[in-house]
């Protein structure tokens, strides 16, 4: 439904696709000139819509990101969608962002991310806890991802191994750097994920 719950790094119950892509939209709109990608991964819904709180709460069962349910909620707001993995293995920039042109105006696409049928692959390394360990992680998996016919992200931040995500706004101006005095680094990336885009981020 549109009133699904979704997560970046947290979970809030207040934080739902119909409170909050209407923004990106009119985001998108005013900036016709920008394709906007939405990854969607770690999909679930709830098998009973009986249980109360605090056994609601096991209730979960995953799904397929591309279940045509999901994808409804995001088409249902004015975003396209594309669950092809096909397609959106082989499509040039020029065909993704005619596939995204919303009918209100601007380019924002729902895609399915890492998953079973492996339209992203999200080259999560658990391994990288640490700040001195981000810069080798993003040149074996660059080198590595160059070679494979998916699309792939680069997650160039310390991975949560607790409750707490590890935000590190030192990290992300290393990041930014790294942009600004060797792009190669990161050339031919798909996605760039960071973590507290706010940190260094917006540039």
């Amino acid at each position: 439904t549109t009133g699904g719950v979704y997560h970046v790094g947290w979970v809030s119950e207040s934080q739902r696709l119909s409170n909050t892509i209407p923004g990106l939209v009119e985001w998108s709109r005013a900036h016709p000139e920008e394709l906007v990608v939405l990854a969607v991964s770690e999909c679930y819904t709830k098998r009973s819509r009986t249980l109360i709180p605090p056994f609601s709460k096991f209730d979960w069962h995953q799904i397929d990101c591309a279940d045509a349910r999901l994808m409804k909620a995001f088409t249902d707001l004015g975003v396209k969608a594309e669950t092809s993995c096909h397609k959106l293995t082989t499509w040039t920039l020029l065909e993704a962002q005619q596939a995204a042109r919303m009918d209100s105006g601007g380019r924002m696409l729902v895609i399915p991310g890492e998953g079973k049928d492996d339209c992203m692959a999200s080259n999560y390394d658990p391994q990288v806890q640490n700040f001195d360990q981000v810069r080798p992680y993003v040149v074996r998996t660059m080198k590595a991802a160059m070679s494979q016919d998916t699309m792939f992200q680069i997650q160039a931040f310390r991975q949560q191994s607790g409750l707490v995500v590890p935000l590190d706004a030192e990290l992300n101006q290393a990041v930014k750097s790294w942009l600004e005095e060797d792009p190669s680094v990161f050339k031919g990336v798909n996605m760039l994920e960071i973590n507290g885009i706010c940190a260094y981020g917006p540039a």
